[in-house]
């Protein structure tokens, strides 16, 4: 039987949420899926964990970053679409089936998006789920991408749209999927999208992606940085403006948390470069400010339990 979906999840010692991330995967079915693990050479007992699932494609290696375990999974995928399958996260119910649904209607598609939850493992109010399902941050904007919410697991992704993009950039750790989805918005894609569930995100204290507790300046900067490096970078005139956007919504960021932590001079030498790079930064941001003001709720989510 032909692959319909490879599932790509990379790992680095979190065998106790990683069992129900695969325990969620197996829910959806085995026929015509493929799952592939990418541990980043685990030592909490992760590869013996693995070793009870047979139908698990398992690469145990050092890697660089979660981007490059991600790059890993989908060079072995055979799959038509690819789900990037978070270890600390799962898929809800009927996932897949959704997705078939959706392909019946579209066999060549670029990109399958849904809805995401978001469900907070402890403290209170534990239990509690949320729902992003904004009809237009389904269909992936570039207001969702810098200043605003990806959905970066809600899509699932062809092979020929990821082999015109091109890979995840692992120079970022933390946010280069922001970088990915860039391109691919401006790539000439089909799109089917909807308003269904396709994935369940998990908010705990060591999550990479959703995390409460984790320090926004580094997450910052590395935005800033992969757009400033964009700007050099690219060669399509459509890709250099949108990064010359981030570039001036990731400055104004920066400078702004750098000012309330305390770091004045910090602050006003991210404003200084960024002025250096682009003068008109500050006249490309009023649109996005109001974009980002409006949407706010949508961002939020609707409270569903």
């Amino acid at each position: 039987m032909s692959v319909e979906i490879s599932i790509v999840t990379a790992t680095l010692n979190r065998r106790e949420m990683l069992s129900r991330a695969i325990a969620s995967a197996m829910a959806q079915g085995l026929d015509g899926v493929e799952h592939i693990v990418i541990d980043g050479a685990s030592t909490d007992g992760t590869l013996e964990l693995l070793a009870g699932f047979p139908h698990l494609r398992v690469v145990s290696e050092p890697d660089r970053n979660l981007y490059e375990g991600w790059n890993k999974g989908i060079r072995r995928a055979t799959g038509t679409l690819i789900c990037i399958l978070n270890s600390d996260d799962e898929l809800p119910d009927g996932a897949f089936d959704i997705v078939r649904g959706l392909l019946r209607g579209a066999p060549a598609v670029d990109m399958v998006s849904g809805a995401v939850e978001i469900m907070r493992n402890g403290g209170p109010p534990a239990g509690t789920i949320r729902v992003l399902d904004h009809p237009a941050m389904i269909a992936l904007r570039e207001q969702d991408i810098g200043p605003g919410v990806p959905l970066t697991n809600g899509r699932f992704l062809s092979r020929q749209l990821l082999d015109r993009v091109g890979p995840f950039d692992e120079r970022y750790s933390a946010i280069s999927d922001r970088q990915f989805f860039l391109r691919a918005q401006l790539a000439r894609r089909s799109h089917v999208t909807t308003d269904k569930p396709l994935y369940r995100y998990h908010i705990h204290d060591q999550s990479l992606t959703l995390n409460d507790q984790a320090p926004s300046l580094a997450h910052a900067r590395q935005c800033l940085a992969a757009a400033r490096d964009g700007m050099a970078e690219a060669e399509d005139p459509a890709l250099r403006a949108a990064y010359r956007r981030w570039h001036a919504w990731a400055s104004f960021y920066l400078a702004g948390l750098e000012a309330r932590s305390g770091q004045a001079g910090q602050s006003l030498g991210t404003v200084a470069a960024a002025t250096g790079r682009d003068p008109l930064w500050p006249f490309r941001l009023p649109p996005m400010l109001a974009r980002h003001i409006n949407e706010r709720a949508a961002r939020l989510g609707r409270l569903v339990a």
